[in-house]
């Protein structure tokens, strides 16, 4: 009895399940370009987001990591001289196959977190754009230990990760289906497997940074420091008590509310809150 309650204790949790949600057609109301509504267009998406970031890689083998219905892929494809997509869900795969056939070198159907069928160094660029967000940390960590294995030596990766703190281990009940995860921590799983950041880089979504102040974060070791991909800097919430009517956006998961009622109890009450 004893071997087998540490054997439960010990078994690491993966919300691969939840991510089967993305196996049913009705959920993808514009085959995935409705997530592109924040930048205009899919392509628009595409220019100034991500092809910059790797247009080095034109004519190289490229691999990408869950590609929705192919939202991205399209792109890719004309990108790379031998392109394979991996996805947890049939659905997905035979979505994107439909749409790019013969354009992509092979489909592969997976179990979330390894790439079985792709070779040991055989990969120049790892990609994948808006899947990471989703996934719990436990099952980045697995596709990280996968892409050191797959990618050549001096083969990078593109990574599109979400940051969030203090939300619950199941994307789907998180704001907009969001994990936990952060710069910090993401760093951390690429150094475990010997690779390095080559740079990290804030998406706002529409958000125009010019139009805020500061970062706030109570966290003491992140204070003073800048904000990664911008010129914004971290300060404690007192910072607060220095504005008339300041506007903060605040997501912060299940502490949403505790966060709120510290602030307008004990530095501002006239903080508004979005």
């Amino acid at each position: 009895m004893e071997e087998l309650k540490n054997n439960i204790v010990n078994e690491k949790f993966y919300n691969i399940e939840e991510q089967r949600f993305w196996n049913n057609e009705q959920e993808w109301q514009s085959n995935g370009h409705e997530w592109s509504k924040l930048f205009g267009t899919t392509e628009n998406l595409w220019n100034t987001q991500i092809f910059d970031k790797i247009k080095e890689f034109r004519g190289k083998k490229i691999l990408e990591i869950a590609p929705g219905f192919g939202r991205i892929t399209q792109f890719l494809s004309i990108l790379a001289g031998e392109l394979i997509v991996v996805d947890l869900n049939p659905t997905c795969i035979e979505k994107t196959k439909s749409k790019l056939n013969h354009h992509v070198l092979a489909y592969f159907v997976n179990d979330g977190k390894s790439l079985p069928k792709i070779r040991n160094n055989s990969q120049d660029l790892v990609f994948s754009y808006d899947s990471f967000v989703h996934m719990h940390a436990n099952v980045i960590e697995e596709y990280l230990k996968e892409i050191h294995r797959v990618l050549k030596p001096g083969g990078q990766s593109f990574i599109h990760h979400s940051w969030l703190y203090g939300a619950t281990d199941y994307s789907k009940q998180n704001v907009a289906g969001r994990s936990n995860m952060s710069p910090e921590e993401f760093k951390e799983l690429v150094e475990k497997y010997d690779m390095e950041i080559v740079s990290q880089n804030l998406i706002s979504f529409g958000l125009n940074i010019n139009h805020l102040d500061c970062i706030i974060d109570n966290d003491i070791n992140k204070q003073g420091k800048r904000l990664y991909g911008t010129d914004l800097k971290v300060f404690s919430p007192k910072i607060l008590s220095k504005y008339k009517d300041p506007v903060v956006i605040l997501k912060a998961g299940v502490y949403n509310q505790e966060i709120k009622k510290n602030i307008h109890e004990n530095i501002n009450s006239n903080v508004y809150l979005l």
